[in-house]
């Protein structure tokens, strides 16, 4: 997380004496699982693998199997699909 500033660059608060903070966003979501526990629990169910994907990704394809498939073959701790924009202006992810 990163404190809000304001076109100035002024940092903002939130109340007196506390800065107002970004959002976590998609970067902070294995964090936040391990300080939930959620991480340990998932072991312990022996899950091995998660699909984590954008809410706003209307195209993407849940827990896709040739993505996965691929990931666990050549033994990568993760994989990543995306999409090459066509020109710098395109306004994908």
């Amino acid at each position: 997380n990163s404190p809000v500033l304001n076109e100035s660059g002024r940092i903002l608060l939130q109340e007196k004496g506390v800065m107002a903070m970004t959002p976590c966003g998609n970067g902070g979501l294995f964090q936040t699982l391990a300080d939930h526990g959620i991480l340990a629990d998932l072991k312990c169910r022996n899950v091995s693998m998660v699909s984590v994907h954008a809410c706003d990704n209307l195209l993407v394809r849940v827990a896709d199997p040739m993505l996965l498939g691929h990931t666990l073959q050549v033994g990568a701790a993760c994989g990543v699909k995306l999409v090459e924009r066509l020109h710098h202006a395109e306004p994908v992810g």
